[in-house]
């Protein structure tokens, strides 16, 4: 009995699996993750366990709105801080939280390709082919963005606060003259967290996550892969026949021969491939494609009457 029939979703190991089972197509999970980053398959996530969340909406703003945030100093996230060039006046996609509530989601969610999937279908790829990882970026979204209908949701992790409050003051104290404004005010948003917290107010420490949190699983909807497949089983299968391709040929040489002559249509390809050619003048005039005139004398070749 094959139980992925029954899945609504699939690990990246289960994908390839499938693959060479089913379909006998050889390939590696990061394949499956490079077709994720590029955006040829949508992410979703799976959640085991129930997991915080915050409803956001996406907005542009300039990087220095994105790092007045209370988590944009954090331990995990001053990495991007050391190997990214920071313009503050450049503009970024943000998410922003619509109100102060916290949910708990679980189960399967679309997921959107940015922040944290996109980091991790990028390092997922670069470790099969032996690439370095990549690492994360000031200029991209934090975090990993949900999708539910209209809304969208950014998953959030429990920070340590106080460890990244003494990191950053270690900052200011060590080498940090060029971002002390910055610093100051993270200090004193840190410091003021961290009391809050203390006084038992825990929600202020949870942040936008910075990997895939313990319990959430990258997954492939099964409806996704198999569009993909057939999609593709679609590409592999149409074959003009003989006859057809003929008469795409008779007709492009009829028309050619009816604007241009039969001299010209007997050898279009000068007159394609000359800057001043008839027909490459034409094309260029109204601004449309031309393929080589070598293409073209192919597609010609050898017309059966």
């Amino acid at each position: 009995m094959d139980i992925s029939a029954y899945r609504e979703w699939l690990s990246y190991s289960e994908i390839v699996t499938l693959l060479a089972d089913k379909q006998e197509i050889q390939v590696s999970i990061g394949d499956i993750a490079r077709l994720v980053a590029d955006e040829a398959i949508s992410p979703s996530i799976y959640f085991q366990t129930p997991t915080p969340a915050r409803k956001v909406s996406l907005k542009t703003v300039p990087l220095s709105v994105a790092l007045d945030d209370p988590d944009a100093l954090i331990k995990a996230n001053l990495e991007m801080l050391n190997s990214d060039a920071v313009m503050p006046e450049t503009l970024i996609q943000h998410a922003m939280p619509i109100n102060n509530e916290i949910v708990r989601i679980d189960g399967l969610w679309d997921a959107m390709f940015c922040g944290v999937i996109k980091h991790f279908n990028e390092c997922l790829y670069s470790q099969g082919v032996g690439l370095n990882e990549p690492l994360r970026s000031l200029y991209g979204v934090r975090g990993i963005v949900l999708i539910k209908g209209n809304d969208l949701y950014q998953i959030l992790s429990p920070v340590d606060i106080g460890e990244s409050l003494k990191i950053v003051e270690a900052m200011k104290l060590a080498h940090a003259d060029r971002l002390n404004p910055l610093v100051d005010k993270h200090i004193a948003q840190l410091t003021h967290l961290l009391n809050l917290v203390n006084n038992g107010d825990y929600a202020h420490q949870l942040m936008p996550c910075t990997s895939v949190p313990s319990g959430a699983l990258p997954v492939i909807k099964k409806s996704n892969i198999l569009k993909l497949i057939n999609k593709n089983s679609c590409k592999a299968d149409k074959k003009e026949s003989p006859k057809t391709i003929n008469a795409m040929a008779q007709y492009i040489y009829g028309l050619t021969c009816v604007k241009y002559g039969k001299d010209i249509a007997d050898n279009p390809r000068s007159h394609i491939d000359n800057p001043r050619g008839e027909i490459k003048t034409d094309f260029d005039l109204l601004k449309l494609p031309l393929p080589s005139g070598n293409t073209v004398s192919s597609w010609l070749k050898n017309i059966d009457s």
